[in-house]
């Protein structure tokens, strides 16, 4: 892939250039500062591509222009995880609302260093935040502050304050509703290989497993098909019937399928083959709106095979397709193909 360029305009004309090679995401630093003072916004990039590190199983689009990425003090996308379901986004700098802030100097908006935001239909939703600190010791206030107003403004998303030095126990200080949503890491440097671990599995909990097609056996060509199965409510009978098992392990085999999709009104987080069954079982499905997700799978694949019964059916009859009849009518095994480009 080459280099990029990652350039950080910082405030008083003051301007440095980080490097990164981006096969295998080995990185060199070139650093032109004439003072130190704003260490803080270059340990911020690096935090950013220890991000992109996290997300190193996926397929990663970094935004660029001419191999140029600026890091500025507005918001900017700076990636996209194509591989992600939802596709998910890397944005920095976005500033959402939040009502009765506790923070000082935050009036009606908060704006956290980096968020991910999955693109839902026709919406986008925070996921997680991280906050970037550089300071040599804590602050214990400040940094409380900080999160209660991230948790405020981003309701269904986590937040991770990570800081180059000690953060301590904060926890207490937030509202106990949101606790469980506030992650603090702290001693996160380059050569504290805990902590870097610690930050990159919470960027990997968010983002899930690469959606993508499974591997022919003996080569690296993807497959054509994906396998997907309808977790709605109404599916809940025909998942514990053992026509449907036997028909999802005659079809669920590489090189056709090496993971499977629950699908509802959107594609959840891909499960392997192996205990899928009970999986599916234990997946609080939504109502079933399928063209979107399969619609969704299209974009990767040239078919998708999706279980499903007559209410999953009909919600597929705009789409080309082909089906098949188990279970005296109440599952039904649809292939939907790709349209032709015209």
């Amino acid at each position: 892939m080459g280099e990029i360029t990652v350039v950080h305009d910082i405030s008083h004309g003051l301007r440095a250039n980080h490097q990164v090679k981006t096969d295998g995401l080995r990185r060199r630093h070139t650093l032109s500062l004439p003072v130190w003072q704003k260490r803080h916004e270059i340990y911020a990039v690096w935090v950013f591509s220890e991000m992109a590190v996290a997300a190193n199983e996926h397929d990663l689009e970094i935004h660029h222009d001419q191999g140029r990425i600026a890091f500025e003090f507005r918001e900017a996308r700076l990636a996209t995880v194509t591989s992600a379901r939802p596709p998910i986004d890397m944005i920095t700098e976005r500033r959402p609302p939040v009502a009765n802030p506790v923070g000082a100097g935050r009036t009606a908006n908060v704006q956290p260093d980096f968020g991910i935001w999955a693109r839902d239909p026709g919406s986008e939703r925070c996921v997680l935040v991280v906050e970037v600190k550089h300071y040599k010791r804590t602050e214990k206030r400040s940094f409380s502050e900080v999160m209660t107003d991230y948790v405020t403004a981003h309701p269904d998303a986590r937040i991770v304050l990570v800081n180059y030095g000690p953060i301590g126990d904060i926890l207490d200080r937030i509202s106990l509703s949101a606790t469980g949503r506030c992650t603090t890491i702290e001693h996160l440097t380059a050569l504290n290989r805990t902590a870097r671990e610690e930050f990159r599995e919470s960027v990997r909990k968010v983002i899930g497993r690469p959606v993508r097609a499974a591997l022919v056996i003996g080569g690296t060509t993807r497959a054509k098909s994906a396998l997907a199965v309808d977790v709605s409510p109404s599916m809940a009978p025909v998942l514990s019937d053992p026509r449907f098992i036997s028909a999802l392990a005659a079809i669920a085999v590489t090189p056709r399928a090496s993971e499977i999709f629950p699908i509802d009104r959107r594609v959840h987080t891909a499960i392997s083959v192996d205990g899928a069954v009970e999986r599916l079982r234990c997946i609080q499905g939504d109502i079933n709106a399928l063209e979107g997700p399969v619609t969704e799978l299209l974009g990767t694949y040239e078919e998708v095979i999706v279980f499903t019964d007559r209410d999953g059916l009909n919600d597929l009859s705009a789409l080309k397709s082909a089906s098949e009849e188990f279970a005296d009518g109440g599952l039904f095994q649809v292939t939907v193909c790709r349209p032709e480009s015209t």
